[in-house]
Order: C-alpha cells, then sequence, then structure tokens
C-alpha cells in the first residue's frame, strides 16, 4: 500500500469513526464541496436500506452542488432520509429550490 493510500484509509476511516460514535448515521463535515461528496459516497450506499438515513448537517458551513445530489439521491433511495440542516445548508437549498425535495415527508 502507497503511503497516499494509506493516508485515504486513515480518512475513511475516521469519517466512519464519527459517523458510528455518533449514532446520527451520517455525518457531514463542515465543508460540504465536491471531495467531501467523494469520501461521503461510500458511507451513503453502505447506509442504503429499508430505514431511513439519518444525516447530521447541523456543522455545515459550505455546501456545493454535488453533495446537494448526494442528499436528493439519498432521498429518493432505499427508505429515504431524514436531514438536520445548519443555517449554512438550509440557505443552500432555499437558492437552489430543493426545499420540498430534501426536506418535505412527502418527498420520501
Amino acid at each position: 500500500m502507497e503511503e497516499d493510500d494509506v493516508g485515504q484509509c486513515d480518512e475513511e476511516m475516521s469519517m466512519t469513526a464519527i459517523c458510528e460514535a455518533s449514532g446520527a448515521g451520517i455525518v457531514l463535515p463542515a465543508r460540504c464541496d465536491r471531495a467531501a461528496a467523494e469520501v461521503l459516497l461510500p458511507e451513503f450506499v453502505a447506509a442504503v436500506g429499508l430505514q431511513p438515513i439519518s444525516i447530521d448537517g447541523s456543522g455545515v458551513e459550505h455546501v456545493g452542488q454535488a453533495v446537494l445530489q448526494l442528499l436528493v439521491s439519498a432521498r429518493r433511495s432505499g427508505g429515504g432520509a431524514v436531514i438536520t440542516a445548519s443555517p449554512a445548508l438550509l440557505d443552500a437549498v432555499q437558492l437552489t429550490g430543493l426545499e420540498s425535495e430534501l426536506f418535505e415527508e412527502a418527498a420520501l
């Protein structure tokens, strides 16, 4: 395993540890950009099932299109998703017109 691979594994393991330790399902990082979406994707895929995924976005300070797409996909997959949003995440959702897609119960 190359040194870069070790760093990537450590990053992925720490994300898994955060998710498991919090008991909240998936915890979004403060900066939700394309790089974060790439790291989060395996967590989302692993979490899809018959029950809604619990997504804690309360610490999000910046969110980009890639993570918004990931959230929409999570809501539409398996049992859906329940998202706790920070003010910054709510602002981005409102700017993109995704309120009903991401936060209304009927959208599940």
